[in-house]
This record gives C-alpha cells, structure tokens and sequence, in this order.
C-alpha cells in the first residue's frame, strides 16, 4: 500500500513538473509582447532606409532631365505613402494578432509547441529513468522496512497483549484458589477455635466436678469425725452417769450394750 501510494506521489510531481514550462510559457504573454517595440523599432529603421534609398533615386532622376520629372515625382509620392504606411503600421496595436506583421513572438499562447512538448516527455523519461534506478530501490527497500518493522512491533504487541491476557487469567486463578484456601483455613481456625472452648468447657466441668466430688468427699469426711469424735464423748458421758447412777464400774459387755443404745437412740 505505502508502494503503490509513493508512486503515485511522485508521478503526480514529475506530471506537475513536465506541464509548469508549458503553463509558464501560456501564462506569460505580455512578457512575449513586450519584445514587439523592439521588432517595431527594427521595421522603422528598414523603412527608414528604404526611403533615404528612395529620396536618393528620386534625385538621380531628376538629374538626368525633365523628362524624367514626373517619374521622379511619382517616386516621391510613393516614397510617401510608404512613410505614412509606415506611420500607419505604427499606429496599430503591437498585440493584434491579425496584424500582417506579426512576429513569432506575438503566436497565439494556446497553440500546441509539439517540440516543447517532446522534449519536456524527453527529459520526464530520463528523470523517471534515474529515479527508478537511483532512487527508487533505496525508497521501496526503506519503505519495505519501515512495514516490516510495524508489523513486527505490532506481533509483538499483540504477543505482549496475549502474554498479558494469559498472566491475567493465572493470577485470577491463584486469586480465587488462595480466596478457597484461605476460607478453608478460615473454616479450620473457627472449628479449631471452637473444639478448644468446648475442650475448655469440658475440662472446667470435669474440673468443677472433680472439686464438687472432693469437697463432697471432705464434707463426709468431716462429717464422719464429727459423729465419731461426738459418739465418743457421747459414751463418755453415759459412762460417766451409769457410773455415777450405779455406784460401780461398768464392764465391758455392759459398756457395749450401753454404747449400741445410746447410738441407736443418737439423732443422725
């Protein structure tokens, strides 16, 4: 495409070129005109020699005698009308064309110049010549490299662009595989978290009922050595009173059946 746009580029410019000698010829008539004066000033000399060539005739003939008088006259009067020929041919415009004495110079601008023509086609063919000899490989080879560069950088921007898609889409990937894992871990803290207060609640009980069990255990204890520690003032003190009441010492056997009754009749 950039080929086929430079060459018409550049033979819209040799086209321009070939045709500004002809339009600069076409557009300068009055340059052309101007040299009429001089092509004017040059008649009137001729005229004027032609007329001192005339004068001198005319008195050579009136030298040679009367009888030759009126031909001298008849020189004169023609010598005469060709002066006011002369002014009359001065007196006409220097660029009317349809005057009998026009010069090459006062040509129509219009009419076709056949060897300017060939010679401006002869000079366009050499120049095309160089050109596609000279110039034309080292452009095309530029312009050929500049596209295959372009389209280079555009394969690797549009590599570039896919790497990027495809770094994209694996770093979305790894975003919501760590998204799982890290509600999986989430999940796992809140269950371990919750396993440790049950296990906490567990051991505070088991705890707590341990401690129940040992103050129960002591309380009974205690209880136990109240009622023996009890009892036996219990018996002391009935000893003391069977004693007291009977006037003698108490035997064993009695000293047992009295300590069975007192416990029996012992509130609990």
């Amino acid at each position: 495409m950039f080929q086929w746009a430079f060459r018409g580029v550049l033979a819209a410019c040799l086209l321009a070129w070939m045709i500004s000698p002809v339009a600069a010829d076409d557009a300068d008539p009055k340059a052309k005109g101007d040299d009429t004066p001089a092509a004017s000033g040059d008649v009137k000399a001729d005229d004027a020699g032609k007329e001192d060539a005339h004068a001198t005739e005319g008195d050579g003939h009136a030298k040679e005698g009367d009888g030759h008088a009126k031909e001298g006259d008849g020189h004169a009067t023609e010598g005469e009308g060709h002066g006011d020929d002369h002014e009359k041919h001065d007196a006409v415009d220097k660029f009317d064309l349809s005057h009998s004495n026009a010069l090459p110079s006062q040509e129509s601008p219009e009419e076709w110049k056949f060897d300017l023509a060939i010679y401006t086609f002869i000079v366009f063919l050499l120049l095309m010549g160089i050109l596609l000899k000279f110039a034309w490989g080292p452009i095309m080879a530029s312009l050929e490299n500049r596209e295959n560069r372009i389209a280079s950088l555009i394969d690797t921007a549009e590599q570039s662009a896919a790497k990027a898609q495809q770094q994209l889409a694996d770093y979305e990937a790894k975003l919501a595989e760590a998204h799982v894992e890290a509600e999986a871990i989430v999940a796992k803290a809140k269950q371990s978290a919750q396993d440790q207060a049950d296990r906490i609640v567990a051991d505070a009980k088991t705890a707590s009922q341990r401690e129940k069990d040992q103050a129960l255990a002591e309380i009974e204890l205690a209880k136990n050595d109240a009622l023996g520690e009890v009892t036996q003032k219990s018996v002391d003190i009935a000893l003391g009173l069977a004693k007291s009441i009977l006037g003698r010492e108490v035997q064993s056997a009695d000293h047992d059946s009295l300590i069975k009754e007192a416990l029996e009749k012992f509130p609990v």
